[in-house]
């Protein structure tokens, strides 16, 4: 082999071992019937999960605790907003409960009661995506989902909120 392919053979010899380096270390998955690309279900959401949203433009952000067991929800997030005046900013405590539903192909549907520090309740809808799953015999358990809410928020007219669910090691 001549001294200018080197950097060829060089380029492949890298690429072989990376690839047997990531092969020897990426655990199998089982292929046995019922064992892969098994749909999700309701069971693939139930778990706690940390919750950090925003806000379009970059006016708030969310931070908060998910409870979903068996479709239903409940949890709170912190959300930083606006003040009176610009160069304020003010936490505001949300709680929220509420239901969830989980396609076969990881879409769903949130329906939330949203309630405010002065008592007033709003209701929410939001469409979601299981992002990021991992698989077993006993079936698909979403670790990460992503949301927007169809409504306009209540504390922040015309903005658009999208967030993201991140389980939370049990």
């Amino acid at each position: 082999m001549s001294i200018r392919n080197w950097p060829l053979a060089f380029v492949l010899v890298s690429m072989i071992v990376k690839l047997s380096t990531v092969s020897a270390q990426t655990p199998m998955v089982s292929t046995q019937a019922g064992d892969h690309n098994q749909p999700y279900s309701l069971a693939s959401v139930n778990g706690e999960f940390a919750l950090v949203g925003s806000y379009t433009g970059g006016i708030a952000r969310q931070l908060g605790i998910v409870h979903i067991k068996d479709g239903d929800l409940t949890g709170f997030i912190r959300v930083n907003v606006q003040g009176s005046t610009p160069t304020q900013r003010v936490v505001v405590y949300i709680s929220f409960t509420g239901a969830m539903t989980v396609a076969e192909d990881g879409t769903g549907v949130v329906t939330l009661t949203v309630t405010y520090p002065d008592q007033s309740v709003h209701e929410a809808t939001l469409d979601v995506l299981i992002t990021k799953a991992q698989e077993s015999k006993w079936g698909k358990t979403a670790m990460e989902i992503e949301g927007m809410q169809r409504e306009t928020p209540a504390l922040s007219p015309g903005s658009l909120i999208v967030n993201t669910l991140i389980r939370r090691p049990q």
